[in-house]
């Protein structure tokens, strides 16, 4: 079972132009998902550092929810990026 924890990373910036960057604030691996409002997944990447950059600017301009676990899967977390 997942147990959410909100404090899990921050998103930045938000709304975007494309180019967002992630910081784990728990640990330096995980699982980075983002997918667009109908639920399919645009975007799915193994984290190995504690902060990221995502180009996704070649996206629809739309809102996208950007999901985090943890690589064993007992966390996650979850924020809305505004693409613009």
């Amino acid at each position: 079972i997942q147990e959410e924890d909100p404090d899990l990373f921050s998103l930045y910036p938000n709304p975007s132009s494309g180019l967002i960057t992630i910081n784990l604030n728990r640990g330096s691996e995980g699982l980075v998902e983002v997918f667009d409002l109908r639920g399919q997944k645009v975007y799915s990447e193994q984290i190995m550092d504690a902060t990221i950059n995502i180009d996704l600017g070649s996206y629809s301009s739309t809102m996208y929810i950007v999901k985090i676990s943890s690589l064993d899967g007992s966390k996650f977390a979850h924020r809305k990026v505004m693409i613009k």
